[in-house]
């Protein structure tokens, strides 16, 4: 299999299909820069894709649907030639709309924490191999009487100076919910993963808070709770603590960001639930598929899933 359209020297593929007798789920292999498959065969009863990740470049994915005839035309030809090229086009624009609540003597302060977390969000994108990279404008709102809190999501949609529809909307406010120990929150749970919170008035928060917000927004919000010694306990993604992830995880959000699981990598790009496949959505994948509320391996690529080797590379 070849990749065109991309410089990116190791990409990443996931197969799901037969090979070598057995029905294979989310076989990573990385290119070098192409990657060979050996014993591949179409089997209707085993369900078939290729999922292509690159640095430099957007997410790629062929599916077959045994309830659509010709769906695995794809497959059944390149099993013929031998040969399967799979253009992969420019990293996806995620649009992202950054709104400063903040008065005119503060302005500054916001626009700093604003630029900060913009500088680490960008490469962070790019060296993941995420497939995406940001669109961003900037507005600035006088602090007034409104609250801007996940509580506050339908008084804040009802203003069109306040939120703009097609875009993640991201609000840099004093202090989330009036606390320090809450630097920033996606509204996820209340069902608005399309609008986050930051606290400008807070001095410590992380470089990558930005990425790992919009990782929430982009379906990385399983599993949501896990059973703890003392009853059920909130998850939503976040990998603290977690084995097999270590720091630097993209949803373990400390001083850096290096690593990315595969499960990670597929949701961001094929989950149902991220805001990119959501109904409406110009970015909307056909190969979207809802995600086990789960670490493990299921419909999706299991998040605790990584690389033998490690990739991205270096």
């Amino acid at each position: 299999m070849s990749f065109p359209g991309v410089a990116e020297t190791r990409p990443l593929l996931l197969y799901s299909g037969s090979r070598g007798g057995a029905c294979r789920r989310f076989e990573p292999f990385v290119g070098d820069p192409d990657v060979l498959l050996e014993g591949v065969a179409y089997d209707p009863g085993c369900p078939a894709g290729i999922y292509v990740f690159a640095r430099g470049a957007s997410a790629a994915g062929l599916t077959v649907d045994p309830s659509e005839p010709g769906s695995e035309l794809w497959l059944t030809s390149a099993l013929t030639s031998k040969v399967l090229s799979i253009p992969l086009a420019s990293p996806i624009r995620l649009p992202l709309h950054l709104w400063l609540v903040a008065d005119e003597t503060d302005v500054a302060q916001a626009t700093a924490l604003r630029d900060k977390l913009l500088d680490a969000a960008y490469p962070i994108m790019d060296a993941m191999g995420t497939g995406l990279t940001l669109d961003t404008i900037s507005s600035v709102l006088g602090s007034g009487a409104l609250a801007y809190d996940c509580a506050s999501a339908a008084a804040i949609i009802g203003e069109p100076e306040t939120y703009e529809q097609g875009r993640i909307n991201v609000y840099f406010v004093k202090n989330y919910l009036q606390s320090d120990w809450t630097p920033a929150y996606n509204c996820v749970d209340v069902l608005h993963p399309e609008m986050i919170f930051i606290s400008w008035g807070y001095d410590n928060i992380p470089k990558p808070t930005l990425a790992h917000e919009i990782g929430h927004s982009l379906g990385l919000v399983h599993p949501q709770t896990e059973d703890g010694p003392y009853g059920p306990v909130q998850i939503w993604g976040h990998t603290f603590e977690v084995d097999p992830f270590k720091s630097g995880n993209f949803m373990w959000t400390g001083p850096a960001i290096t690593n990315a699981s595969i499960g990670q990598l597929f949701a961001l790009n094929f989950s149902s639930e991220s805001w990119l496949n959501l109904d409406g959505s110009p970015f909307k994948r056909p190969q979207a598929r809802p995600c086990q509320d789960d670490w493990g391996a299921g419909a999706c690529a299991a998040l605790n899933s990584f690389v033998p080797g490690g990739w991205p590379p270096p």
